[in-house]
């Protein structure tokens, strides 16, 4: 509810074209969702994952979508609170032995 009021005062936009967001649109227009694969970048000499972050997807680039940052204690929580187990992954990663 506190969404729909919010994006009738403010609406959503689309960083790419900048029209407002419609329902089911999370973070790109369902047109730019169609068109961002015509961008060419699997074509250019210079087809890298830098570069791509750099030109689209990095920080204020036209397709950056900040996310929601959490704890690992609240991502537990919402594990939890919709049924799962949370297991963490890869502990090796972190340097944790089972002493």
């Amino acid at each position: 509810m506190l969404r729909l009021l919010a994006d009738i005062a403010a609406p959503r936009l689309c960083p790419v074209c900048k029209r407002p967001l419609i329902k089911g649109e999370r973070a790109l227009c369902t047109t730019c969702m169609v068109r961002l694969p015509r961008t060419g970048i699997h074509l250019t000499s210079t087809n890298s994952m830098t570069e791509a972050f750099d030109r689209f997807i990095g920080d204020h680039c036209p397709c950056f979508v900040p996310r929601e940052k959490v704890t690992p204690v609240q991502a537990v929580k919402l594990v939890l609170q919709a049924g799962g187990v949370p297991v963490l992954a890869h502990p090796v990663l972190y340097r944790m032995s089972g002493e």
